[in-house]
């Protein structure tokens, strides 16, 4: 929605991914993924991984798409969220300390192109500043 409301546009496809973690360890692959056809070039994948498994995108997806819609992978952009956290100058002091170490292990995470195997050069983060 971001990039909707900021450069007002819309791509020809665009699709939504949720990926989910299971309960289970694995999941098989022919039960992996499943898409749905939206209106207005719109689709949405649902993409389930096993707790033991490490999730990669590129790969899966063209899968959950089937000859629906063919992936370029060279020419995919993948949009991901990303929200910098800020800390309330005017909070009390125990609270404002406890609220810097939340934000250095939130700096300190995984980034989630990294997590979902996502080509660096093929990502694009879309942020927001929280405020706690």
């Amino acid at each position: 929605l971001h990039n909707l409301k900021h450069n007002k546009v819309l791509h020809e496809h665009v699709i939504l991914v949720t990926v989910r973690t299971t309960r289970t360890p694995t999941v098989a692959p022919s039960e992996r993924a499943s898409a749905l056809t939206l209106e207005h070039g719109l689709r949405r994948v649902m993409i389930d991984y096993g707790f033991m498994e490490q999730p990669c995108l590129p790969q899966d997806l063209p899968l959950a798409l089937g000859d629906e819609l063919r992936l370029d992978a060279m020419n995919t952009t993948y949009f991901l969220g990303h929200e910098t956290v800020r800390v309330n100058a005017e909070a009390p002091f125990l609270k404002r300390l406890r609220r810097h170490f939340f934000a250095a292990m939130l700096r300190d995470e995984t980034s989630a192109a990294d997590y979902f195997g996502l080509p660096p050069k093929q990502v694009v983060e879309i942020g927001a500043q929280v405020v706690l």
